[in-house]
């Protein structure tokens, strides 16, 4: 994202450094939790009206400070530059909600073309950094994880005079991705993944084809039974693949897997009406890893 106007700080480093935040919980999800592009554009103007409120506000006690010549103006600028990043993912977060950008132009006083390239590159870049954030859920990475980040906020906003019996007023209003769209979501990421000039790092491919197997599971449920077969014998293979990827990674990251590896999500099988799915070795003996790997569903519209 280099040359971006913004660099989504707030979902790469962290809401505002302030004491009554307190540290977010160091373990990681049991199992990915994914939102929407939407919700994490919001989240990100979010924390950002808390970094520039936080700026401004420690600047403000230092307006009569006899500082060297130069520091005053100088704190002033990073915070515009603070508030030009704010206004740049407003515009982005207002594109997610299927703004145009003549009414983005209107609310700015600029026409609608210049609306479009003033904020067309923070747009594609959040585009790219949404998958990055989504990259991270896979992983389970908690610097990285959206609800934490939220709940922080929430936090934030009640040490600051925010409503504190609100039920989270980030935090609650952050949309899961449904299980379709995360479907979409994971296989642009796979295909990202594989056409990148380097090698895949191997602990986030293998957690995506798990992650992409238990979604299959899931989806699965909501078929009629004579279609749910062959999305159990994708969900199968890609478990099986998973298996083996994770069997390459370090004994200690590899255990971080080893209970969702040996669980698949088909308990819905218990139910006389619904046909038991076919065993993982016989999937494996007919599909084999590599098919399964690589075998793509539809592109994805665009965020």
């Amino acid at each position: 994202m280099t040359g971006s106007p913004i660099s989504y700080a707030v979902l790469s480093s962290g809401i505002p450094d302030d004491p009554n935040l307190g540290a977010a919980p160091e373990d990681s999800p049991e199992v990915p939790v994914m939102y929407t592009a939407r919700s994490l554009a919001a989240l990100e103007v979010a924390g950002l009206a808390a970094q520039v409120s936080d700026a401004a506000r420690a600047l403000a006690p230092r307006a009569l400070d006899s500082e060297a010549h130069g520091a005053l103006l100088a704190d002033a600028i990073a915070v515009r530059a603070l508030a030009d990043r704010f206004v740049a993912a407003a515009a982005v977060a207002e594109r997610g909600n299927e703004a145009t950008w003549r009414e983005l132009g209107d609310a700015a006083g600029m026409s609608g073309s210049t609306a479009h390239s003033t904020w067309k590159s923070a747009e594609a870049d959040w585009e790219t950094a949404y998958l990055d954030v989504l990259s991270a859920a896979v992983l389970g990475d908690p610097d990285l994880d959206a609800t934490r980040r939220a709940a922080r906020l929430d936090t934030w906003i009640g040490a600051h005079g925010g409503d504190e019996s609100a039920p989270g007023p980030v935090a609650a209003r952050l949309e899961l991705l449904s299980t379709d769209g995360e479907a979409e979501q994971l296989a642009r990421l796979d295909t990202r993944l594989l056409e990148q000039d380097t090698e895949p790092d191997p602990e986030l491919y293998a957690a995506l084809v798990l992650r992409r197997a238990e979604v299959d599971e899931a989806l699965a449920a909501a078929l009629a039974p004579r279609l749910r077969r062959e999305q159990l014998r994708r969900a199968a293979a890609n478990r099986a693949y998973a298996r083996e990827l994770v069997a390459e990674l370090p004994a200690a990251v590899a255990a971080r897997y080893r209970e969702r590896l040996d669980t698949p999500k088909i308990a819905e099988y218990a139910s006389s009406d619904v046909p038991a799915p076919v065993p993982i070795p016989t999937v494996v003996a007919s599909i084999g890893p590599t098919e399964s790997a690589t075998a793509e569903s539809d592109s994805a519209p665009p965020l």
